[in-house]
């Protein structure tokens, strides 16, 4: 199986508590000749152990950067989720991602008999669990990198 993708490394020491759980995306680029893609995300970076609330809930805005993609599968959203909201369904402003993880035999999402296997060796395989949508994202390649933009921290 593909290796996981590593939040550490993606995100780097700058936001050590950075993760791409409770994630919003709000664009997803794929240029297939170049085998990259790039997905806009509003990220978590907030110190889970501090005793005030703004210091907990505190998001910065970047890019995901994946190059040497392989594939991004979409699932299509449940039919009985309301898909049709741009603002999201909790009014984030994009897809609520509310987990993530590497696709293994240990952690089934229902695809890995569809996905294809095995990938090379340098490959990752990660998926983004979409809330609104019910669905998975599943996102394969071999690397990535997260760039942050230069704004201030976001209040949740």
């Amino acid at each position: 199986m593909a290796r996981p993708l590593e939040a550490a490394r993606v995100f780097g020491s700058e936001y050590p508590n950075a993760s791409f759980h409770d994630a919003t995306l709000t664009r997803l680029q794929i240029d297939f000749v170049a085998g990259r893609a790039s997905l806009n995300l509003r990220v978590w970076v907030g110190d889970p152990g501090a005793g005030d609330k703004s210091s907990r809930e505190i998001y910065r805005t970047g890019v995901l950067e994946v190059s040497g993609l392989l594939f991004c599968s979409l699932d299509p959203p449940d039919r009985r989720c309301l898909y049709e909201h741009p603002q999201g369904l909790v009014g984030l402003g994009g897809l609520w991602l509310a987990d993530d993880g590497a696709v293994t035999p240990e952690v089934p999402t229902g695809a890995e008999a569809r996905l294809p296997v095995p990938l090379p060796d340098d490959a990752f395989l990660h998926y983004f669990f979409v809330n609104d949508w019910n669905s998975f994202i599943y996102l394969a390649g071999r690397d990535a990198t997260f760039r942050w933009d230069r704004h201030q921290d976001e209040p949740a």
